[in-house]
């Protein structure tokens, strides 16, 4: 006898007997209840209390099947998920097995330890688990799903990019496979022009609740093969370039990050603009349209010759005058010169305000609704903190007033989860409170900019209340629409200085400070503003710039100084041309970094009125100062944390920041975002 019959026999002979035919009818009808509860756990905006309620229902009617038939498989696998998603990988592993011992050729419990050695970071097992369970049945769609995604946890980012592409053909509103699928394109670009990727990415690009720009680079990469756009002796037919989905698509949805598109594109807008001006060609206003578009998302950072300036200058005087019925007969003049500017500095809002969007022209309609000021229902007014006085606050306030940062389109989708899940997976050697799993879960986001990130925290973490703050009514005002556009009611908004936040009348369990201290006069003093309103063991999240990963940026910054350049559209536009120009690619991470592809971003990169710099053995000095522990750095890539723990493998936790002063000396890269640290309250 085997040791799995053994094993059922065992079973068999434990449970009291029940008629076959009623205990395959109990079972059945069970295990449907037990696998809905189950599934439904999963489901977006739940308490985590809902959450919970679902888990526990779906493990009591699973241990009812349980009872009726020990060797239940499927009720032995929905035991162990329960306890994986509880992080308790002791009785999730004991479950598994058991379910394992009975029948190894059982899908499911593949599928399962699947997942158990994913959360156990043991990446080859976990791949070899799901396409054994894709061997024994192949229609369980998730299990497809979690291959890809393990085989993109290994940096195996092509595999996994195919994988996701025929999955999105299978299943194309599945939001974790589009959200997958386009981190993956993130990270691509074609080697050839393949028109059938260049189709899919069409298609793509007219998704709804994704975030378009991860397809820049590719986008980019398939126009440039295309036309031939590094070739200096390529001719490019404009009438081509108004036919082509994929340019006109991909101008109109994202950002361009490339140098080479900037480069090419500037001149063909200024063909475009001039010769229009005189005769205009039907066959080009599709892409007229387009760049208008791409003008509008990047905030018209594209440089503009005097030829330029001159015919804009004699437009704008037209167009300012123009009344109601001048505007329906020069919508084509408009559009031009939405190619360039926001139409709100120069066209009467009264008037536009008057006219119906579809009382435009049908195609000119979309572009027109986007770009045209028109009126928004009334948002509640922001709630302000304090006067701002401190000089440097009151600089870096005008700088994020005229130019709202970040800049972003859309919010992707993320699985939604609970604070502390996402905290094992950051520092998966951490101990987190006991607070973690208070429900709410009070979280301050200090310097929300325009809400990105606090959007995001509010949208995917489960049973939160988040204060975003922001020293920016206007980066607030975009945050705060884009709350209503996403219907979020667990976030609120409040205008203030970090240094006034000791008024604040609450305590948070959690703070996160992206990007925003090394902008202040004193950062020190902002953290410790920051600290203060912690609860007892409460956790800060800081991001700060390296010094080692900044050299480029200071030496820009140095050459905006000799050259006396101010912050204005002009100056900014004539600096990114200089560096575009530059030989020998001497600012290569500049010009690979997206920030130095629009308005505010550029600014924000080069132009900040204040900026300080770190080291790891200064991240160890203002966690002495604050008093508070070091707990490591997140979002460390596979192969950086795999190259650290073969070079201090004594340093279990990664936390030693004098390791890391030497790890970064030979690898400047490794921060060149941000440093991205968690600190807790002693």
């Amino acid at each position: 006898m085997s040791s799995q019959q053994a094993l059922r026999q065992s079973f068999n002979e434990q449970s009291a007997y029940i008629p076959p035919h009623q205990a395959l009818a109990d079972t059945q009808a069970l295990l449907t209840t037990a696998i809905k509860h189950y599934q439904t756990s999963s489901a977006p905006k739940l308490s985590t209390e809902q959450v919970e309620q679902l888990r526990n229902n779906a493990c009591e009617v699973a241990n009812q099947v349980l009872q009726i038939d020990p060797t239940s498989i499927e009720a032995l696998n929905i035991l162990a998920r329960v306890a994986l998603d509880r992080d308790d990988m002791k009785q999730a592993v004991s479950w598994a097995n058991t379910a394992h011992a009975i029948d190894d050729k059982a899908a499911s419990t593949w599928y399962t330890l699947g997942h158990i050695h994913l959360a156990q970071r043991h990446l080859i097992k976990a791949e070899r688990a799901f396409i054994r369970c894709i061997e024994l049945d192949p229609s369980i769609f998730r299990a497809h799903t979690s291959y890809a995604y393990t085989k993109l946890q290994q940096g195996q980012t092509v595999p996994a990019f195919q994988h996701y592409r025929k999955l999105a053909n299978i299943q194309p509103k599945d939001a974790h496979v589009r959200a997958k699928l386009f981190e993956c394109m993130r990270q691509l670009k074609a080697d050839y022009d393949n028109t059938e990727l260049a189709t899919n990415i069409c298609h793509y690009l007219q998704w709804d609740d994704v975030n378009h720009n991860d397809l820049a680079t590719i986008c980019a990469s398939l126009l440039i093969h295309r036309y031939h756009l590094t070739d200096d002796d390529a001719v490019i037919d404009i009438a081509q370039l108004a036919q082509d989905p994929l340019l006109l698509l991909s101008l109109e949805k994202l950002i361009f990050s490339d140098p080479t598109i900037e480069k090419v594109f500037t001149p063909i807008r200024e063909h475009l603009f001039l010769s229009e001006l005189q005769q205009p060609v039907a066959a080009h206003r599709p892409l007229i349209m387009a760049l208008a578009h791409q003008g509008y998302n990047n905030e018209f950072v594209y440089s503009i010759s005097n030829a330029e300036n001159q015919a804009l200058a004699s437009l704008n005087d037209e167009l300012s005058k123009a009344t109601r019925n001048d505007l329906f007969r020069q919508q084509h003049k408009l559009l031009l010169l939405a190619m360039y500017q926001p139409l709100q500095r120069v066209i009467n809002k009264q008037v536009v305000e008057s006219i119906d969007h579809k009382q435009w022209q049908p195609d000119i309609q979309p572009l027109l609704k986007k770009v045209l000021p028109r009126k928004h229902q009334q948002q509640e007014p922001l709630e302000q903190l304090g006067t701002i006085t401190n000089a440097v606050s009151c600089a870096v306030k005008a700088q994020y007033e005229d130019n709202p940062y970040p800049r972003w389109l859309a919010l992707e989708y993320h699985t939604p989860t609970t604070y502390a899940e996402a905290l094992s997976k950051a520092l998966p050697n951490f101990q987190a409170p006991k607070w973690i799993h208070e429900n709410p879960l009070r979280i301050l986001i200090a310097g929300c900019g325009t809400g990105r990130h606090a959007l995001h925290v509010a949208r995917y973490f489960r049973n939160v209340e988040v204060l975003a703050v922001d020293i920016s009514t206007s980066s607030l005002e975009y945050a705060q629409a884009m709350a209503e556009r996403y219907d979020l009611h667990n976030i609120e908004f409040l205008q203030a200085d970090i240094l006034d936040l000791h008024l604040l009348d609450r305590k948070f369990h959690i703070i996160e400070c992206s990007g925003v201290l090394h902008h202040m006069e004193d950062p020190a003093a902002g953290a410790e503003q920051l600290r203060d309103l912690l609860e007892p063991e409460g956790l800060i999240k800081i991001g700060l710039y390296s010094e080692i990963a900044r050299k480029e940026v200071v030496a820009c910054r140095d050459l905006i100084k000799s050259e006396g350049l101010s912050t204005d559209e002009t100056a900014i536009r004539k600096l990114r041309q200089q560096l575009l120009d530059a030989p020998d690619q001497a600012f290569e991470h500049i010009l690979r970094s997206p920030d130095f592809f629009s308005m505010s971003g550029c600014r924000d990169l080069l132009f900040h009125v204040q900026e300080h710099r770190f080291t790891p053995t200064q991240l160890q000095q203002l966690s002495d100062t604050l008093g508070m522990s070091f707990l490591g750095f997140t979002q460390i890539p596979n192969p950086v944390r795999k190259t650290y723990n073969e070079q201090f493998p004594a340093d279990n936790s990664m936390t030693n920041l004098a390791n890391w002063e030497t790890f970064e000396q030979d690898n400047p890269e490794t921060f060149a975002a941000m440093y991205q640290f968690y600190l807790q309250m002693s």
